[in-house]
C-alpha cells in the first residue's frame, strides 16, 4: 500500500510540476507532453503572467519538470513575499531559504515564524502580508 501511495503521490507531483512550468514559462508545450489530465487543463490555458508572488511554506521541489525554473542565469525579478516556518517539517530542510535565494533580493521579503509549515495568522503577520499585498496594487 505505502508503495502504491509513493507513487500516485510522484505522478500527481509530476503533473502538477509540468502544470506549472507550462503556466510560469507560458509554453503550452511544456506541459502537453507530460500526460495527465492537470497538464492538459495547463496546456489549454492562455499564458498567466505573474507581478508579485507569495510563498508559505514554498521549497525548491525535485521534480525534474520544475529544473528549467532553477536554472535560471538572473534572479527572479518580481516582488515576492516568503513566509517560511523555523520548524518547518514538510519542506525539505533549508527548502524555503533555497526558494529565497533564487529571487532578486532587493524584492524579496521574507517572514519567519518559529512554527511549521503554515501561515500565521496573528495580528503582526497578518499586517505584513497585507502591508506587501496593498504595495502591489496597480
Amino acid at each position: 500500500a505505502a508503495a502504491i501511495a509513493a507513487a500516485v503521490a510522484a505522478a500527481v507531483a509530476a503533473a502538477v510540476a509540468a502544470a506549472l512550468a507550462a503556466l510560469v514559462s507560458g509554453r503550452a508545450s511544456a506541459a502537453a507532453g507530460s500526460g495527465g489530465e492537470v497538464a492538459a487543463e495547463a496546456a489549454a490555458a492562455p499564458a498567466v503572467r505573474f507581478r508579485f508572488v507569495l510563498c508559505c511554506g514554498g521549497f525548491v521541489g525535485a521534480a525534474p519538470e520544475l529544473g528549467a525554473l532553477y536554472e535560471r542565469s538572473a534572479p527572479i525579478a518580481m516582488p515576492s513575499l516568503h513566509v517560511v516556518g523555523e520548524g518547518d517539517g514538510v519542506a525539505p530542510g533549508g527548502g524555503g531559504e533555497e526558494l529565497v535565494r533564487l529571487f532578486c533580493p532587493a524584492r524579496a521579503e521574507v517572514v519567519r515564524h518559529g512554527g511549521g509549515h503554515f501561515m500565521p495568522a496573528g495580528k503582526r503577520f497578518v499586517e505584513r502580508y497585507v502591508e506587501f499585498l496593498d504595495a502591489q496594487r496597480g
